[in-house]
């Protein structure tokens, strides 16, 4: 009888820890935990897809594109700032010849500027309505086509920054 009992418990046993590796999901409507900065998201620009890293807190936007080595041929870096302003990049400790496009807050591209590896001098927007910035490898722009006046995917950008566990509204994406 003994023995029967420690096998009745076993399974017992087994069928609950079963259970419990089930249940280990997160549960329906849970949103999954947030990604963190060195998460890529598609994300396309006149619908050209690109994978994008999100810099979205002071210290991400500073850091920037520093001490990369390469950058694949459709990657980039998103910068997106509380609110419309003037902006100037530069290129302390950044090896990479990269352009940047200037974007209003709507994402529509509104200069293209190239940034020269390791410059210090700033590369400031003409513009005081720059709400995102999207630092590209060299050429980028002119190899796929993309103008003034393009377009990014609003809605993948929302998307992304809600992956990351910010607010969209932060970064005047809603209205």
């Amino acid at each position: 009888m003994e023995p029967l009992r420690q096998t009745i418990a076993g399974l017992a046993l087994g069928i609950f820890g079963l259970w419990l590796l089930a249940s280990c999901g997160s549960p329906p409507g849970v949103a999954p935990a947030p990604k963190g900065p060195e998460a890529f998201f598609t994300i396309a620009l006149d619908g050209k897809p690109l994978a994008l890293q999100l810099a979205l807190t002071p210290s991400e936007r500073q850091r920037g594109l520093r001490y990369r080595q390469s950058l694949g041929s459709d990657q980039g870096m998103l910068f997106l700032f509380p609110k419309p302003q003037k902006l100037s990049f530069w290129m302390q400790h950044t090896s990479l010849p990269l352009d940047i496009g200037y974007f209003s807050r709507e994402g529509r591209l509104m200069e293209i500027h190239a940034l020269f590896p390791y410059s210090l001098g700033k590369v400031s927007v003409q513009r005081d309505d720059v709400q995102m910035a999207l630092e590209v490898n060299r050429e980028w722009f002119s190899k796929n086509k993309i103008k003034i006046g393009a377009c990014l995917d609003r809605a993948a950008v929302i998307a992304a920054v809600k992956a990351r566990g910010a607010e969209p509204s932060d970064f005047g994406l809603l209205d």
